[in-house]
């Protein structure tokens, strides 16, 4: 199989049908993410009143109440956050869960010939570690979607609010953070491929000697066999701290422009306090909405880089449900009666150049037991396999 592309609107479309049947999950974790949105809001809205009415002016009365609302809101927010990663997370496994089962049943209607195509660990690869991958990556990337944009929008409409000149300025480097974001996020998506395959031939390799042990023994080979596996761990090894750096160097990135903008905000929004533009508390709101809003996007900035670590994954899974099944003839057998004709039939394996079976016209009456005799590599078992039509021949019929 060749290396598989999809678009980023299809891969949204294949995971809206796949989660589907599950949107009453999706559903309470929407909810639960905007209640835990709305009380991150309120934390940044609420520092104006706590600095103009109650320490500017000194009015302690009411700071024996603070300790147990900074505690309540803490809890609420936590419970919203644990609500909302749950019932995606539940979303997502399930759909692993079919997904798998939907796989399975690809498999077993497609021809043998992709059998020999493709080796069973690169299979056995993409049934369990590149579904692994979609089920952790689908849960997460939803849960930080739906949860950090509604905060986002929340923190700017209350820094908006306190003064939209300086929320304005602050943002300015937004389009450095989706320049790094989407640069990094295309390396990361060609890294991810090559881990997705590196893993599948760990897979395979680790599958033929299993079966092989005896020969390998027999052969004296296990030290060769071990600097095999050794590189080919070492390759998928440089592949993962690819991937690790593209994954950090957003969070490097948005870490370093949210430095930049907290230094916009206390340079600018020191003159708006001394020229009297803004009140102490208007400047401390939206200073902490600002700064609560670059945590989010630095989120979702690295959302949007594991997005394509998901859409390698998605795109192997999709080139196996995307193979043509195998399609049964129109003619229906009651009892054989003469026998089997093959009429000069010739026969070549996929990918290769040389004719397993050259010109073969042979008769082979029912009800007779048949010895096919013949050295290795003759064409015993390819010459069997065409009866049941596990193959169509080359040419012949």
């Amino acid at each position: 199989m060749s290396q598989f592309r999809i678009s980023k609107k299809k891969a949204f479309k294949s995971v809206f049908v796949l989660i589907k049947p599950y949107w009453y999950l999706v559903l309470a974790s929407i909810l639960c993410s905007s209640f835990a949105s709305a009380v991150s809001g309120g934390v940044a809205w609420f520092v104006k009143p706590l600095f103009d009415k109650i320490f500017l002016p000194r009015n302690y009365a009411y700071l024996v109440y603070l300790p147990f609302a900074v505690v309540g809101i803490f809890i609420l927010r936590g419970l919203a956050v644990f609500f909302q990663a749950y019932f995606m997370k539940k979303a997502s496994f399930k759909m692993g869960k079919e997904l798998r089962v939907k796989i399975y049943r690809k498999i077993l209607r497609l021809p043998v010939k992709y059998g020999t195509q493709k080796s069973a660990g690169d299979f056995i690869s993409r049934v369990v570690n590149d579904i692994l991958l979609l089920e952790s990556t689908v849960g997460d990337i939803s849960r930080t979607f739906f949860l950090e944009t509604v905060t986002i929008i929340v923190l700017i409409g209350v820094a908006l609010y306190r003064s939209w000149q300086l929320t304005l300025l602050t943002f300015v480097v937004l389009p450095l953070v989706i320049l790094a974001s989407e640069w990094l996020a295309k390396k990361t998506h060609r890294t991810r491929h090559m881990v997705q395959s590196r893993i599948g031939l760990i897979t395979h390799t680790l599958s033929e000697t299993l079966n092989g042990l005896r020969e390998i023994k027999v052969y004296l080979i296990e030290r060769k066999m071990t600097r095999l596996f050794s590189k080919l761990c070492e390759e998928t090894l440089k592949y993962f701290l690819k991937s690790v750096k593209y994954e950090e160097g957003i969070k490097l990135a948005v870490n370093s422009l949210t430095g930049l903008a907290g230094g916009i905000i206390l340079l600018y929004g020191g003159y708006l306090i001394k020229s009297g533009t803004i009140t102490p508390g208007d400047f401390f709101s939206l200073f902490a909405a600002i700064l609560m809003v670059f945590n989010p996007i630095k989120k979702l900035a690295g959302t949007y880089n594991r997005f394509h670590s998901f859409l390698a994954g998605l795109e192997r899974i999709e080139e196996i449900l995307s193979l043509p099944e195998e399609r049964g003839g129109d003619r229906k057998v009651s009892e054989l009666k003469k026998g089997f004709e093959f009429h000069k039939v010739s026969f070549r394996y996929p990918q290769t150049e040389n004719l397993a079976l050259k010109e073969i016209s042979i008769f082979l009456p029912a009800g007779k037991t048949i010895a096919i005799i013949g050295k290795s590599g003759a064409g015993k078992s390819t010459l069997v396999s065409l009866l049941p039509r596990f193959y169509d021949p080359t040419e012949g019929s």
